[in-house]
């Protein structure tokens, strides 16, 4: 019987875990989201051209930095977007878990979320953004 419950344990345990690539993959998914609502009406991004993951060097220990060049279109004419996320990050031991926050979007030359622990705009904007990011990460 106990030969039967620790693989199974072990089973179980490591189908939970997340490795960098997928939580990078989340975090993405997530700056996506936020971005999409300050895109001009009748824009909507077409697909992400190039992304970036990294330490916050502004922030340290515990922030992930994503930078991405998203394709804007209105089906007409495609345009470049430049767009960063701040996320605070928790990765759980060995995997097991991973939680993360949007701290700060800047796009369009202005800065939403949070600094010096004060709120970057006022507070629909910023739980608009918050449950289009949670939203957008919790798809699978």
């Amino acid at each position: 019987m106990n030969k039967l419950i620790i693989p199974l344990i072990c089973a179980i345990a490591l189908g939970g875990c997340i490795n960098r690539e997928q939580a990078d993959t989340r975090l993405e998914r997530g700056c996506r989201a936020a971005a999409e609502l300050f895109i001009d009406e009748g824009f909507s991004i077409k697909s992400i051209k190039k992304n970036a993951f990294s330490l916050s060097k502004e922030f340290g220990q515990g922030y992930r930095n994503v930078k991405l060049t998203a394709i804007e279109t209105d089906d007409w004419i495609d345009l470049d977007k430049d767009i960063e996320c701040i996320f605070a990050e928790d990765m759980g031991a060995f995997g097991l878990s991973h939680s993360a926050s949007l701290y700060q979007l800047k796009i369009n030359d202005e800065n939403y979320g949070v600094e010096k622990c004060k709120l970057l705009g006022d507070i629909d904007t910023h739980l608009k953004i918050t449950i289009a990011v949670e939203n957008a990460m919790a798809q699978h």
